[in-house]
This record gives structure tokens, C-alpha cells and sequence, in this order.
């Protein structure tokens, strides 16, 4: 049986104190990554509080973590909680002074996964970023 895949991505506070705090998602986040994997899904949860950088919400670790995603067998699925500014998806080492270099704009983040994907965004997101992907819910929609 092929491997279903799950990256959970969520910053709750960036190392540019200009950027806004996303307090609480943490517990939850990691609730629901053992609920995946209770599931027989392979998690990948990148979160603040990991031991190791390797682990943490940071800008490579999300790229490596999508080339994982889209060599999926199975359907993926995406959850990304935090931040987005500027139509940039910001992980925890983002800049705000430098947002098109340290952020990742959310429609090209999106466009890394393939259409057979499914994403849960935490974050403001305009319903056309994730259009080609087989679903996506948000909890928040930016106009």
C-alpha cells in the first residue's frame, strides 16, 4: 500500500519581531499531526517548538518539505498555519524589511503540490491561490 503524506507547517512567532505573533496553534497543530498518523498517514510537522532547526517552520525546511509532498504517491495534504503579507506565505525566518525574498507568495507555494493535493490554510487566503488543487479550505480570506 502506497504511503499518504501530510506536511504540517505552522509559525506561531518569527524571529523579526516586526512580524505579528500567531499565538496557540502549536498544541493543536500537534494534535492534529498525531491524529494523521493514528490514520496511517507520514507526517512531517514543522513547528516552532521542534527540538532541532531541521524541524522548525523555517523557509528550506517548507521548500523540502513540498519536493515531499509532490512526490507523493498518494494524495498529499498540506496544512499551513501562520502568516501572509503582501500575498506572501511567511515562514518563521521571514523578513519583513525583505518579504519577496524571505516570504513565499501563497499561489506559488500552492502551485509546488500536485492537483490531486488537499490544503488546510490557517491563514488569509484569496480562493483563487489554491485553485488548481482538489480542495482547500481556509479559515480566513483575504479580499
Amino acid at each position: 500500500m502506497a504511503e499518504r503524506r501530510a506536511l504540517i507547517f505552522g509559525a506561531r512567532a518569527w524571529l523579526d519581531p516586526a512580524l505579528p505573533d500567531h499565538p496557540g496553534v502549536t498544541p493543536l497543530l500537534r494534535r492534529l499531526a498525531q491524529r494523521l498518523e493514528e490514520g496511517q498517514c507520514v507526517v512531517r510537522a514543522l513547528l516552532d517548538d521542534a527540538p532541532d532547526d531541521r524541524q522548525r517552520p523555517l523557509l528550506a525546511n517548507l521548500l523540502d518539505g513540498l519536493s515531499w509532498l509532490a512526490a507523493s504517491p498518494e494524495p498529499p495534504l498540506l496544512l499551513l498555519s501562520g502568516a501572509v503579507r503582501e500575498g506572501a506565505f511567511l515562514p518563521r525566518d521571514a523578513r519583513a524589511s525583505r518579504l519577496e525574498r524571505t516570504g513565499l507568495r501563497l499561489d506559488e507555494l500552492l502551485g509546488e503540490l500536485p492537483p490531486t493535493a488537499g490544503a488546510i490554510l490557517d491563514c488569509p487566503a484569496a480562493p483563487a491561490a489554491a485553485g488548481r488543487l482538489r480542495w482547500a479550505v481556509g479559515a480566513a480570506q483575504a479580499p
